[in-house]
Formats: C-alpha cells, sequence, structure tokens
C-alpha cells in the first residue's frame, strides 16, 4: 500500500490540504521528464489525427467543412486568441488578494460558472471525453489563470482535455478540504519569481476556495506547457461548446459520430441565436437608457429656463473677469522682465515677483 504525505495549502479561515504518494515525490524528476518528453511530440501527427500526452490517438474533423456551413448561415468564422507569453501591462495579477479577475459579460453566458458547477461531473466522464477529440479540444472561454509580469499569456482557452491531463499528472490539484471532501485546482494566479501566490479550487457543489499552493511553479509551468501544447489543433480542430459536450454526456446516448455532430451543430445554432437576442436586447436597453436621461436632461431645462439663463450670465461675467485679470497678469510678467533686462531688478526679486503673478492667475 502507498505511503501518502499530507501538505497543508488551505489559508486561516479555510484549511485544507494535499495527499501526495511518497514515490511522485521521491520520483519528482522522473514524472517531470516524462511529461516533458510527452510534450516533445507533435500534437497532429503525419497519420491527421491528435496525439494525446498517453499516446492515445484520436479521429479529428477539422473546422473547414463545419465553417462553410455555418458561414452559409452567415457565422463568422472563430478565432482563436493570442496566447504566447507576453509583459503584462494591466497589473491585475500583482493584486493576489483580488482573485480571479472579473470575467466580461459574453464569457459569463456559458463559461466559467458552467463548467464549475460540472468540474466534477466532467471528471467522472474523462474516459468518454479522452476519446472524442471533439470533446477534449472543447474549448472553454476563460483564461484558467495569470501571472505577475506576463498576464494571462499560456493560460487562454484551456480545453476540457487540457484540465483531465493537467489533474492525472500534478497530484497537488486535487485537494482535500476541512470537511474531507475534494476540490480540485482551477485557477492559478501569483509570481513567478517569488512564488506567492492565490490559487483557486472549486468543491463538487461548484463553490470555489482559496488556496495558497507551495508548489506554485510546478503548477502553472506544468498547465502552461500543456494548454500551449495544443494551441495548433485548437487552431486546426472542430471543437464541441461546453453546452454541446454536458448535453451529449447527459443524454445517455451512443450516438453515430455522423449524428452527433449534426445534433451538436444544431445545438450551436440555438445557443448562438439565444447569446445574439440576448445581447441585441442589452444594447436596445441601454440605447433606451440613454435617450430617457436625454429627455430628462432637457426636460429639467425646459422646467427652469430662469436658472439656465442665470448660470449662464453668470458665467460669462466670471469668465470675463478671469480673462481681465489674466490680462493684468501678463501686463504686469511683461514688465518685470523688461525691468529685469534693464538691470532694475536683481535675479532673486524677479523671481519672487513672478511667482506671485504667476500664482494669482486663474
Amino acid at each position: 500500500m502507498a505511503n501518502f504525505k499530507k501538505i497543508d495549502v488551505g489559508t486561516h479561515d479555510d484549511p485544507s490540504y494535499h495527499l501526495i504518494s511518497e514515490e511522485y515525490l521521491q520520483n519528482r524528476s522522473y514524472h517531470q521528464e516524462v511529461l516533458k518528453e510527452a510534450l516533445a511530440k507533435p500534437v497532429l501527427g503525419e497519420d491527421g489525427k491528435l496525439h494525446l500526452l498517453d499516446d492515445t490517438t484520436l479521429d479529428v474533423t477539422t473546422k473547414k467543412a463545419i465553417v462553410e456551413k455555418e458561414s452559409a448561415r452567415g457565422k463568422k468564422e472563430e478565432t482563436t486568441p493570442d496566447n504566447t507569453m507576453k509583459l503584462d501591462t494591466t497589473g491585475v495579477y500583482f493584486r493576489l488578494k483580488g482573485g480571479p479577475a472579473r470575467q466580461p459579460i459574453q464569457h459569463k453566458i456559458d463559461g466559467r460558472q458552467l463548467f464549475l458547477d460540472n468540474a466534477f461531473f466532467l471528471l467522472a466522464n474523462k474516459k468518454r471525453i479522452m476519446s472524442d477529440s471533439r470533446m477534449f479540444l472543447c474549448r472553454l472561454p476563460f483564461p484558467a489563470g495569470g501571472l505577475a509580469y506576463t498576464g494571462t499569456g499560456g493560460f487562454e482557452w484551456p480545453t476540457l482535455g487540457v484540465y483531465l491531463e493537467w489533474w492525472a499528472r500534478i497530484p497537488s490539484t486535487q485537494i482535500i478540504g476541512e470537511d474531507g471532501k475534494p476540490r480540485l485546482l482551477w485557477h492559478l494566479a501569483g509570481s513567478p519569481l517569488t512564488g506567492s501566490n492565490v490559487c483557486t479550487s472549486v468543491d463538487e457543489t461548484g463553490k470555489t476556495h482559496k488556496q495558497r499552493m507551495v508548489n506554485f511553479l510546478e503548477c502553472w509551468s506544468t498547465f502552461i506547457n500543456i494548454n500551449t501544447h495544443y494551441d495548433e489543433a485548437k487552431h486546426d480542430c472542430a471543437a464541441f461548446s461546453l453546452i454541446e459536450v454536458l448535453t451529449l454526456l447527459r443524454s445517455g446516448e451512443q450516438w453515430g459520430v455522423g449524428v452527433m455532430a449534426e445534433r451538436a451543430m444544431e445545438i450551436r445554432a440555438i445557443h448562438n441565436q439565444a447569446c445574439e437576442e440576448f445581447e441585441l436586447q442589452c444594447e436596445e436597453y441601454e440605447r433606451q437608457l440613454k435617450q430617457k436621461q436625454h429627455e430628462l436632461d432637457m426636460t429639467r431645462l425646459m422646467l427652469h429656463p430662469q436658472k439656465v439663463i442665470s448660470f449662464y450670465k453668470q458665467y460669462l461675467l466670471d469668465k470675463a473677469d478671469a480673462e481681465r485679470v489674466m490680462a493684468a497678469c501678463r501686463e504686469q510678467l511683461k514688465s518685470l522682465r523688461e525691468r529685469f533686462r534693464d538691470g532694475q531688478l536683481t535675479k532673486h526679486d524677479y523671481r519672487e515677483n513672478s511667482i506671485v503673478f504667476k500664482g494669482s492667475s486663474p
């Protein structure tokens, strides 16, 4: 029976820990070397198949056919964001107490919380997800973390397969809470130099918890390596959305590839239409709100014309007074410069008087 070592990773308010086997800790370098060799292999082989880190090969469908079909329906081609590591100018991940950065509204429609609510369900269906390239390459529309200095580079658009392989290969991503219930590490945030970090895990109910990882370097570096390893496949190969994956997994039906693809496209069309209608409703609401605000402002002006006229007259008087004062100051400064040039003022006296007149300008 394997011996396990307990490693605390919780906070003062929420104690939690890892149970990592002594074998893994003693042979960590070996496991890292195995992962390094697996990452060195091409993700898309000459056979046109997707090659996973455990040497499993999966048939893939290129995006070309689906893009052509969706283009005929008026859909735009989906783009893959830049996932390279570069200097971060936002400074978001210097503020570790804030935790994960807030996501834009369009990401919240079916992204982060849907993934968190179903993280353990997805893990339970690992075998099926790892046997279907479209499920494996399901892209999650949120960054899995961020580092000080480089931001979210390397963390963008992780896939279900990336998370499943990461959870399987890095034991410390699986955490046990004070209540004895399991958690999964899902978000990484910290400094790559000092190792200071505030990461986030999720439990079986979808609730998130703060974690301070002892082996932060191992966690973020392996995630970035695995995630960017599949960037080519994310760009070239078709994939289901998270809603489609969950629908297929929960349906319990063993569809053929062709029927499954057609059904997935129907689901995607319904989902896209719902998202577009929601965005249009938001735009219309904002337009109506601006119009109402404009009408309210105009109504106020019409109800109090005398106050508006009085305010404008006072503004003109104040403006004229300010211009007179500024003109007088300019004349005084001009006179001071002439007296200084003629030797009537010392440099010290000129500087002191100039400061007085410049400070009196509005």
